[in-house]
């Protein structure tokens, strides 16, 4: 991956992380259900670890300009579109996904050039094979669907 490319899919997978963060944010503040509310606010707060570890990176390789531009109005227009569907439902558009973008993440991995972007990187991979394991248990009507995302978090929201 040339750097100029190594620079772009980093800052299109912060872009990503705050549409997810926005995106799960606001079907949590619309769901009827507690326990779904929680759930969009584990995944929530998932993207939020990974955006904020990309901040420092996205400053490096595209100055505070890059950080400005996202993607708000689509996630909120997203979760609109989104609210009336069961938590099934939801999950079932992302199971189409996997392995989702695990494949660009390992590359921006092996292009990483400081520990920084490595751990940033691997963050992604794990994030992204957690995220989809929960669909995938969540699919399977599996217990203890949330557990590979708590794993990884820093900090899981309050019930």
């Amino acid at each position: 991956m040339s750097p100029e490319d190594y620079e772009k899919n980093v800052i299109l997978a912060y872009q990503g992380e705050a549409y997810g963060e926005a995106l799960f944010e606001a079907l949590a503040a619309t769901a009827g259900d507690e326990d779904i509310a929680y759930k969009w606010r584990v995944l929530a707060r998932l993207e939020t670890e990974n955006k904020e570890r990309l901040i420092p990176i996205v400053r490096r390789i595209g100055g505070e300009a890059a950080l400005a531009p996202t993607r708000d109005g689509e996630a909120a227009a997203d979760a609109a579109e989104r609210r009336d569907l069961s938590w099934a439902e939801n999950m079932a558009i992302y199971a189409p996904r996997a392995p989702g973008l695990e494949p660009i993440y390992t590359e921006l991995l092996a292009a990483a050039g400081t520990a920084e972007d490595r751990a940033a990187m691997q963050g992604l991979i794990d994030h992204s094979r957690g995220f989809f394991e929960v669909v995938r248990r969540e699919i399977a009507g599996e217990a203890d669907t949330l557990a590979p995302v708590l794993a990884l978090l820093a900090a899981a929201p309050a019930r």
